[in-house]
């Protein structure tokens, strides 16, 4: 399957996976408050910190080996099995710390917002969700789009379903979203399993899983600072603002969180294109590796700034007055997705050369400056200066990491001044779309004045000359060869 195919694959089942949540939204927000939600959000994050750094990124060291095994399957099979097992072990053990630690977790650090059941209980989805995200990654590494897409539709409707269920059936507010998630979870997990016994033996390597521990150690740290990054706004809203202002800031982040939907697709195909790809002695591989993320980041941009522009209606639409608030939210939270582009590149150049202990400084870098711009900034802002810390540290996260991938993996002919021209462009028409915000006119104007500036940013791409036929057409002839 081509670049394109493959890349249009995942961007259609994630396009309709998350069209499945978002279109239930309507339904959903007039029988959950903005302070349920806020639950949910806060339950799902405890879960996913404490397995996320339980983890040691063996997820990450399965996929990166699996190009390097590909002539030796049954020695990959032994590394994969290995660490599937020692991630079991591992969550088990902890389990049992986190079982008796429960009520001071709860009191210390949700105030009691979430009880000592439901911290068990999301620890146990922690460990189910990251299970799942571990063989989305074989799926992708073996490039099953195919499979990997009829999992990520089937697993929305399933909990969508199981969602609407609880909520009319048993009258369940904040369970009805925890049940669901849970249940969903754990059924897509044991298809995944199952589908992936061409992975899996019955044989088992402490040398395999020192090799790993070897290539993913650097990881841990970050992924400790990672998972505090992306927690910490959160349970600081709640100490400062209440679930009420949890649940806003969300819903906030997961609209914003719609370009990820773009990200993730492109990034599923170019990372395993960059790493059987790149080689720093060769112009042909620098110059398609090239090619190819400008066109990522060329379409990511001016998606986002779409979505950007839209805001306003897309909360309208979709939610109830007690959720309008997020809508100043979204524009500032897709810049940190709009950010993450960089991270694309720099992510694939560091595992390619294996420094992915490079990310340590640029994690602790990001996570001071996210705790110190929350601490300054929710106390006068809110959502917004907690949407700003995070948007701000994403930038000089991503910034570093790209300096430190082409330190360790230059790619010749990169040149930075055209990400630097999207960026430059998204940020005037951010502030385009919050003067709309703040503008009562006939909501049928708006709209048009919207569409007529993305057909000017069509324009503006032309001129700078990131659109044109001819590059278009080179750029297809060369994606049609992979």
């Amino acid at each position: 399957m081509s670049f394109i195919k493959k890349s249009s694959v995942y961007f259609i089942s994630n396009i309709i996976a998350s069209g499945v949540t978002i279109g239930s939204l309507p339904i959903l927000t007039r029988h959950l408050s903005p302070s349920d939600y806020g639950v949910f959000v806060l339950f799902i994050t405890f879960g996913q910190v404490c397995t996320g750094f339980l983890s040691l990124g063996l997820s990450t060291a399965s996929y990166k080996y699996f190009f390097d095994y590909k002539e030796k399957i049954e020695d990959y099979k032994i590394l994969n099995t290995t660490n599937i097992v020692m991630n079991f072990i591992i969550f088990i053990f902890f389990g049992f710390i986190v079982y008796f630690l429960s009520p001071w977790i709860s009191s210390y650090f949700f105030d009691g917002e979430i009880n000592i059941d439901l911290i068990n209980l999301s620890y146990l989805c922690g460990c189910i969700t990251y299970y799942n995200y571990y063989f989305f990654q074989l799926y992708i590494a073996q490039g099953k789009a195919n499979y990997f897409s009829v999992f990520t539709i089937l697993q929305s409707i399933i909990k969508l379903t199981l969602v609407l269920f609880f909520i009319y059936l048993f009258s369940f507010k904040y369970m009805a979203l925890i049940y669901g998630f849970l249940i969903s979870n754990l059924l897509i997990l044991l298809g995944l399993v199952i589908f992936s016994k061409n992975l899996i033996t019955n044989k088992f390597s402490i040398d395999y899983f020192i090799q790993s521990v070897k290539l993913s150690y650097p990881q841990i740290p970050t992924m400790i600072i990672g998972l505090l990054y992306s927690s910490f706004d959160r349970v600081m809203l709640n100490k400062m603002g209440g679930l009420h202002s949890v649940g806003q800031y969300s819903f906030g982040a997961r609209f914003g969180s719609l370009i990820k939907v773009v990200n993730d697709s492109f990034a599923n195909v170019f990372g395993p294109f960059f790493q059987s790809r790149n080689s720093e002695n060769d112009i042909n591989d620098a110059n398609d590796i090239i090619d190819r993320f400008l066109f990522i980041a060329y379409s990511i941009t001016l998606i986002s700034i779409s979505l950007i522009l839209f805001a306003e209606e897309i909360v309208r639409l979709f939610t109830t007055p007690a959720y309008y608030p997020s809508m100043f939210v979204i524009p500032i939270y897709i810049f940190y997705h709009l950010f993450g582009i960089l991270g694309i590149l720099a992510t694939n150049q560091l595992l390619k050369a294996e420094k992915l202990i490079s990310e340590i400084p640029t994690a602790v870098i990001s996570l001071s400056i996210n705790i110190l711009l929350n601490l300054v900034l929710i106390p006068i802002y809110g959502i917004i200066g907690a949407a700003i810390a995070t948007a701000v540290s994403a930038l000089i996260n991503n910034l570093t990491l790209l300096y430190f991938g082409f330190k360790a993996n230059p790619i010749r002919n990169f040149k930075p001044l055209k990400l630097i021209n999207i960026y430059f462009i998204a940020i005037i028409f951010t502030g385009i779309s919050y003067s709309l915000m703040a503008i009562d006119i006939l909501w049928f104007n708006k709209i048009l004045i919207k569409l007529s500036i993305i057909s000017s940013i069509i324009f503006v791409f032309y001129k700078l000359d990131y659109l044109n036929r001819s590059k278009i057409n080179h750029l297809f002839q060369l994606i049609r060869k992979y």
